[in-house]
């Protein structure tokens, strides 16, 4: 037991300090005079408050991107709040179009699917417990992985050059059916007079070929 005297004689209050958080104490007042201590008051019994801290930043904060539509992630419980971690709020944003959205998670790691291919996407977390919210990380950016190409080469049109050869042009894919770098073209390609196919290969800028013969003229990019 403690204790503690007032200030002067005659003082009817005195403050307790540097007490615990969310702690019951017990009180009692004991008056003195010159001839020496008095009786006890009854015990009172008291709780102080809970300490308000909301979970700090959770640490280290990984992300790994497994395949063109998921990345996995994963970070550990932070190191500062007061009290048990309820939940996680992961935050992500398509940084094609700046729109934020989250999703609510129970532990420390998660595997973010139905993704855009070939596009970066920002992550971080906020952990939550019964005080509220904490602080959020910082955001990692990633990309997902790339693949392949989801929509044909575009405008195709065929220009008879002369009796022995054609000039095929086209545009490449729209970039949302790209999923990555386009790094070339495959022209295939037979005269209509056989079955055998014939095939040449352009580089992913060049955007026209010369094909010699009679043809019919299909692609592959």
């Amino acid at each position: 037991e403690r204790v503690v005297n007032t200030s002067r004689p005659g003082e009817m209050q005195v403050t307790i300090q540097n007490l615990m958080p969310d702690t019951k104490y017990r009180f009692r007042v004991v008056a003195h005079n010159s001839y020496g201590q008095g009786e006890s008051s009854a015990a009172l019994k008291v709780a102080t408050q809970a300490e308000v801290q909301v979970p700090g930043p959770a640490p280290n904060l990984q992300t790994v991107s497994n395949t063109p539509t998921s990345v996995s992630l994963s970070w550990d419980k932070p190191l500062t709040g007061n009290g048990e971690i309820l939940s996680y709020k992961l935050y992500y944003t398509d940084r094609s179009v700046g729109t934020e959205e989250d999703v609510d998670i129970d532990g420390q790691s998660y595997t973010m699917a139905g993704l855009k291919k070939n596009t970066e996407y920002s992550f971080r977390v906020v952990a939550n417990n019964k005080h509220g919210p904490g602080v959020s990380t910082e955001d990692v950016i990633v990309r997902t992985l790339s693949d392949v190409p989801s929509a044909p080469p575009q405008n195709l049109t065929l220009e008879v050059q002369n009796s022995k050869s054609i000039m095929v042009r086209w545009q490449p894919p729209p970039l949302s059916g790209q999923n990555g770098e386009i790094t070339s073209y495959k022209i295939r390609y037979r005269k209509v007079s056989r079955r055998s196919e014939s095939a040449v290969t352009t580089a992913g800028t060049e955007l026209f070929k010369l094909i010699d013969g009679n043809v019919l003229v299909t692609f592959e990019s």
